[in-house]
C-alpha cells in the first residue's frame, strides 16, 4: 500500500492523474437492503391480562 501511495504522489507531482482501484467495495458500491414492512401491532383484548417481560 505504501508503494502505491508513493507512486501515486510521484505521478501527481508531474501533473499525471492516477486512479488506483484496489477492488474493495465502498459504501456507494453496496446496494441498499430492501425495506421490510413491519406488521401492525396487535392490541390485546381487555379480557386477557397483560404479561410482563423480564
Amino acid at each position: 500500500m505504501n508503494a502505491v501511495v508513493r507512486a501515486e504522489s510521484h505521478l501527481y507531482s508531474y501533473n499525471i492523474r492516477v486512479r488506483v482501484d484496489l477492488g474493495i467495495p465502498t459504501l456507494q458500491d453496496i446496494p441498499h437492503a430492501p425495506s421490510r414492512s413491519r406488521p401492525a401491532p396487535t392490541l390485546s383484548s381487555p379480557d386477557q391480562p397483560q404479561r410482563r417481560r423480564r
